[in-house]
C-alpha cells in the first residue's frame, strides 16, 4: 500500500507538513516494502484548486492513503471520491509517522 504524507524535507527524520494541498514535497511511502519516495507537489504554489489537484496528482502515483495534519474540504471531498483514505497526525517526523500508521495508532478523518 502507498501513502502519501506531506512533509518538510526530503528524509526519514523531516517533520510532518500541518497541510496538505501546499505542501511543497510529498513522502510516498510503500509500507509493504518499506521504500520512500519524495516528491514534489506540483499543486503548492496553484493559485486555486490546490486540493483537488494535489490529489489527482497522489491518484496519478499509485497513491492510496494520505496522512496529514488539515485537509480542507475541497481535497476532502476528491480523495473521497478517488477512494482514499485520509488519516490524521498531529506532529512528528516522517518515521514516526510511518510507525504509527502501520501500528494502527492514526486516527481516520
Amino acid at each position: 500500500m502507498k501513502v502519501a504524507i506531506p512533509v518538510m524535507g526530503t528524509a526519514e527524520d523531516s517533520l510532518v507538513e500541518t497541510r496538505f494541498a501546499r505542501a511543497s514535497t510529498f513522502a510516498i511511502v510503500d509500507v509493504d516494502s518499506g521504500s520512500v519516495e519524495f516528491v514534489q507537489n506540483p499543486a503548492a504554489s496553484a493559485a486555486g484548486g490546490a486540493g483537488p489537484k494535489a490529489v489527482q496528482f497522489l491518484v496519478d502515483q499509485g497513491v492510496e492513503a494520505v496522512v496529514a495534519g488539515q485537509i480542507g474540504p475541497n481535497a476532502q471531498n476528491a480523495l473521497r471520491s478517488a477512494g482514499i483514505k485520509a488519516y490524521q497526525a498531529v506532529g512528528g517526523t516522517l518515521k514516526e509517522v510511518i510507525e504509527k500508521f502501520k501500528a494502527g495508532e492514526l486516527r481516520e478523518i
